[in-house]
């Protein structure tokens, strides 16, 4: 069974196809990642590019989310609209 928390950030809503720029976007803390992680919930889906950093090498919110399990998912880059 999935558990799914869904998080959209503002920051696209004034971008249309002329500025699509995916840099400097916001991200998700490694504290409010373990949060959401330690309430049960599987699938995380947000509308940026990554729920890490973007100069982030280590992948740290992926990896304390996946905490070496299978059955989590990460979904990214959805249609907010």
């Amino acid at each position: 069974m999935f558990k799914v928390i869904i998080v959209k950030f503002l920051y696209d809503e004034n971008l249309d196809e002329s500025n699509r720029n995916i840099t400097n976007f916001p991200y998700l803390s490694t504290e409010c990642v373990n949060y959401i992680k330690d309430q049960g919930f599987n699938v995380i889906a947000t509308n940026t590019p990554s729920i890490d950093e973007e100069t982030s090498k280590e992948m740290e919110n992926h990896h304390a989310f996946f905490d070496h399990s299978n059955d989590k998912l990460i979904i990214e880059l959805i249609d907010s609209s």
